[in-house]
């Protein structure tokens, strides 16, 4: 039998990280720890508070009508969150089958392409002064020398 010393052990890796079990123990306790004090807040918090929404009215314990806030805020952000991804990935569908079918000059429903975008002009490009038409832009105040080359 092998020796399970604390190097050899089927969880241990190199480089000290730790195994996917280790950190569900974890994320499990942590949410049990933020658990307990959501229902301690709950308990605390007892007194009753007239809710009134869109022509309805009731009476509920502060803590609860939190807790429903705090659920129906972050269903939201979560249902925001479902409709971006989505939208990127049906984007991103379509630009691989577009890359894929057709060639580059064509788009996404047959029309021709747009342009490419033109190549920004740099702040040090073209010569003469600050009066003439191919002199560069004067840079905003505070924006000099913001990523200097070198």
């Amino acid at each position: 039998m092998a020796d399970r010393t604390p190097t050899n052990r089927p969880g241990n890796r190199e480089g000290g990280s730790a195994s996917r079990t280790a950190m569900i123990w974890i994320f499990t306790i942590a949410a049990l720890l933020l658990l307990v004090l959501l229902i301690v807040f709950i308990l605390q918090n007892q007194d009753a508070v007239l809710v009134r929404y869109f022509g309805l009215e009731g009476q509920l314990p502060l803590g609860v009508a939190l807790l429903i806030a705090a659920v129906a805020g972050g269903l939201l952000v979560a249902a925001s969150g479902v409709a971006r991804v989505t939208a990127l990935r049906i984007k991103a569908r379509r630009e691989a089958k577009r890359r894929a079918g057709r060639p580059a000059s064509a788009g996404v429903h047959g029309e021709a392409a747009e342009a490419p975008a033109p190549e920004p002009r740099r702040l040090d490009a073209g010569a003469g002064d600050a009066g003439s038409a191919g002199a560069p832009a004067e840079p905003p105040a505070g924006r000099r020398n913001r990523f200097p080359e070198g």
